[in-house]
């Protein structure tokens, strides 16, 4: 009888912490000096929230002279 609590309570957590993890979607949009959109691209984040996620996304905003890009969280 135990073991069947056992594996109960084993099989219980590993379902609980592995849907912990939700995945955000970062999308990531590249403009010239005028605007004009070059690309656009969306990458899955998985994390354990919101807030680690859009520092993730905005981790990948990259700022240079012959374009820019700009990464945020889609809902």
């Amino acid at each position: 009888m135990k073991y069947v609590v056992l594996a109960a309570v084993v099989i219980g957590l590993c379902t609980t912490l592995g849907s912990c993890r939700k995945k955000y979607a970062c999308t990531c949009t590249t403009l010239d000096p005028q605007g004009t959109v070059l690309n656009t691209s969306t990458t899955d984040i998985s994390s354990g929230s919101k807030s680690k996620a859009e520092e993730k996304c905005k981790q990948l905003d990259n700022v240079m002279t012959n374009r820019t890009t700009r990464c945020f969280i889609v809902d």
